[in-house]
């Protein structure tokens, strides 16, 4: 059975989180993957990208995740910001927002200037 498995691509690999390897199931989970690196509530993880770009993050949820042979992932505190809109709290996961991702959380039922409910 483990041949059939490893003729569709799937088997384990090796990875690399934080600069510690880890062996991980490919494909696998994003929820399996934070447990296999113990990744501490309130902090990402993040798969390294070549070049002038930045790193991918990885969902902490049950899509699924394909690895490379020795790719490299490291950990960080989530960036998560709490913001004021209309007098209302409001987390969001970018440091810079733009004038209408702002509208948008201050007015989430519009869209393109007209309301979404049905006429």
């Amino acid at each position: 059975m483990n041949e059939i498995h490893a003729s569709f691509g799937h088997g384990a690999v090796r990875v690399h989180i934080d600069q510690t390897p880890y062996e991980s199931p490919n494909p696998t989970t994003g929820t399996a993957f934070y447990a296999l690196a113990r990744i501490h509530e309130g902090h990402d993880l993040f798969r390294e990208v070549d070049g002038n770009h930045e790193d991918e993050p990885v969902p902490n949820d049950g899509s699924e995740l394909r690895l490379k042979q020795d790719e490299h992932f490291h950990s960080a505190k989530d960036r998560k910001f709490k913001i004021i809109v209309n007098l209302e709290p409001k987390v969001v996961d970018k440091k810079i927002l733009t004038f209408r991702d702002v509208v948008k959380l201050a007015y989430p039922n519009v869209q393109d200037g007209r309301t979404s409910s049905t006429r």
